[in-house]
């Protein structure tokens, strides 16, 4: 940036005269003789819980107490002390407004010829033009006369010196007051254009009335409430410096954290520059939250510097806090285990053994933490946790499913303050379909048994074609054994009896004769059961989840009631009439469901719905009476995402 090169007004010749005369005004330059103070900004919560804040802490003079390490402070967040992150002192800058109260003192001449407000109009133009040459912009810069606003938040120290230039001020005719230190408070309490910036008026006036002291103490209120400072350039005799006007001046700049500064015309002007640097600077304090509620919170710091301690006006901030919530994202409606064909080896293995479930993980309020822990509940017990990321997928085994069943899914997310929530119950089906066994496989396993009992089946078959053809006669039951004779012993030997051929069967075969052979079935494929197309999980008036048994929803038509020789599914409540609602399924698969002219009503989502029915979708909460569901589908086409909305808290 270019140098600008701003006119000297010449100074009084006499030096030593002005030494002189320095050295008298010295002692009556008052600087803020208060304790120790420090202010604690109101926090930044976009980052909750990591949360910050600015804290300006200043010595007795009103100069900036640096050195202060975390160590030094304690934070004390709703009654409940921790230490702090991090202190880091910071030089964001300061919004700087400079007001000029005139009056005919202004005006008045010294030996060559200059006016007072010629020597304050110089010594700012020197102050913006070395702000320019060295390219700083890190303050806001504003100018506030009796006639309005000369400029106002720039930042470019050479458009705020162009301004004070051509501004023709007119001393004679002009009487102070009270108003532009008022609307120089208003200004530089805007809202600065970065975090931490100091607020200063540099308030140029003449020896205000004692009879305005109680609007000076009201502008020293508004200073504070807004964390101002207010730098007081008593422009007069060096005979008022001492006057209750005055005094009642200098309270109001002491209990600003600021200072009075005389100037009579021959005195040498304080170095704006070293006057306005401690107003630049600030820590910036780190700190972890431990809120965990919505609602009003509080905060103070407090410092502690070898034996002393000091802590700062508490500062209020809201914080409106919700659970995460966890929705599953691509559900199946259906897991289908089987066993691998053709496997010898895996015969009685179902596949898969585990299957990936995914959730989406949002906020609410839209305040993004940590997560530290997902945990996913099937049938109401955990089956699969996450202590480290990913958090939203899990790995459920399921291997401890062998059979046909429905499964009530569910996941709930913790974050790093403790919050909690669990999705909605979403149920899944678990199908076990046994694939046809190979040839190969059940003869490389049951080969031997397999032969063995196909050759016991031939012999069975041969034998029993053998006896019912005749050729085989079984030893009639009950006959004698033959006793066995010598053939060498005539008296023993038998007679020879001539009989006829024996036409007829022997008694084995007249029994099998008898017994005719039974009819051999096929066995019939059984009709398969209807499966159900959606479910009616239990839930309480508030839509929590409640103990009960899990309804399946069959047919196209249930009646609700309490009679239960009229209803479909009978509830037993004193809420309900013998017949009391009506839910049906139409030709397009929508669900709708209707109150029957009841006194307690039937309700969707928690709105009455009327004798022609309301639409009821995947999600949905149902009451019938008092008799809370939540209707999830079988296969749900798209999926009503739960809201949650915070009410505030009666006191």
């Amino acid at each position: 940036m270019d140098c600008v090169k701003i006119p000297r007004v010449s100074k009084p010749t006499g030096g030593l005269i002005a030494v002189v005369l320095a050295c008298l005004f010295l002692p009556l330059v008052a600087y803020a003789q208060t304790p120790i103070r420090a202010t604690l900004s109101p926090p930044v919560v976009e980052s909750f819980p990591r949360m910050s804040a600015y804290l300006d802490v200043r010595d007795e003079q009103g100069n900036f107490l640096s050195g202060l390490t975390a160590a030094d402070v304690t934070v004390i967040e709703n009654n409940s002390p921790f230490p702090a992150s991090e202190l880091n002192e910071i030089r964001p800058g300061a919004q700087i407004v400079v007001a000029f109260n005139l009056d005919d003192t202004f005006a008045i001449r010294d030996g060559e010829g200059n006016t007072r407000y010629d020597y304050l109009v110089s010594n700012l133009s020197e102050w913006a033009t070395s702000k320019a040459n060295a390219g700083d912009q890190n303050d806001d810069l504003s100018i506030v006369v009796p006639s309005g606003n000369l400029v106002q938040h720039t930042t470019n120290s050479i458009e705020w010196l162009n301004a004070l230039q051509v501004f023709e001020a007119d001393l004679q005719s002009t009487s102070p007051g009270l108003d532009v230190l008022s609307r120089a408070v208003e200004l530089a309490a805007d809202p600065v254009p970065k975090g931490g910036m100091g607020r200063v008026v540099l308030f140029m006036t003449p020896a205000l009335d004692a009879s305005l002291a109680d609007a000076l103490q009201n502008q020293a209120d508004r200073a504070n409430d807004a964390g101002v400072r207010i730098l007081v350039w008593l422009v007069d005799s060096q005979s008022v410096f001492e006057s209750p006007g005055v005094n009642a001046m200098r309270a109001m700049a002491e209990q600003t954290g600021g200072s009075l500064e005389g100037y009579s015309g021959s005195e040498v002007l304080p170095d704006l520059e070293n006057l306005i640097e401690p107003y630049r600077r600030v820590y910036q304090l780190g700190y972890q939250s431990q809120v965990d509620n919505s609602g009003s919170h509080q905060v103070v710091a407090l410092i502690r510097q070898g034996d002393a301690e000091l802590t700062t006006a508490p500062q209020n901030f809201e914080m409106q806090i919700a659970p995460p919530a966890a929705t599953f994202v691509s559900l199946p409606a259906e897991v289908v285990r089987s066993n691998p064909p053709g496997d010898a080896e895996a015969l009685e293995q179902l596949l898969p053994t585990v299957t990936t479930i995914d959730i989406l993980i949002e906020f609410p309020d839209d305040i993004p933490r940590q997560i530290v822990r997902s945990t996913l509940y099937a049938n109401g017990e955990a089956v699969a946790e996450n202590g480290t990321a990913p958090f939203e997928q899990f790995n459920w085994d399921l291997t401890e499913y062998e059979g046909n069943q429905v499964v009530v899914l569910s996941a709930e997310i913790e974050d790093e303050i403790g919050l909690a929530s669990r999705s909605v119950d979403t149920p899944i089906q678990i199908s076990i379909q046994r694939a046809p066994v190979g040839l190969s496989s059940l003869l490389a396993r049951y080969g031997a048994w397999l032969a063995g009992g196909i050759a016991l089946l031939a012999g069975a078959v041969l034998l029993l074609v053998l006896v019912l053809s005749g050729r085989l006669s079984p030893q009639p039951m009950g006959a004698r054994r033959k006793v066995k004779t010598s053939p060498l012993d005539p008296v023993t030997q038998p007679v020879a009896e001539v009989t006829p051929p024996d036409t007829q069967p022997g008694r084995f075969a007249q029994i099998a004769s008898r017994i005719s052979a039974p009819r051999l079935r096929w066995p019939q494929r059984r009709s398969g059961q209807q499966q159900p197309y959606a479910y009616l999980a239990p839930i309480t008036e508030q839509g929590e989840p409640r103990p009960g048994e899990i309804e399946p929803v069959v047919q196209p038509e249930i009646i609700f009631g309490s009679d239960v020789s009229r209803t479909s599914i009978p509830l037993d409540d004193d809420s309900l009439e013998a017949v009391h609602s009506r839910l049906w399924r139409d030709d397009e698969g929508v669900v709708h469901l209707a109150d029957l002219e009841t006194v307690a009503g039937t309700w969707i989502n928690y709105a009455p719905v009327t004798t022609d029915g309301g639409r009821v979708q995947h999600g949905d909460l149902i009451h019938i009476g008092k008799v809370g569901f939540r209707f999830t589908e079988s296969n749900p086409t798209r999926t009503t995402r739960p809201r949650a909305i915070l009410q505030e808290r009666e006191s």
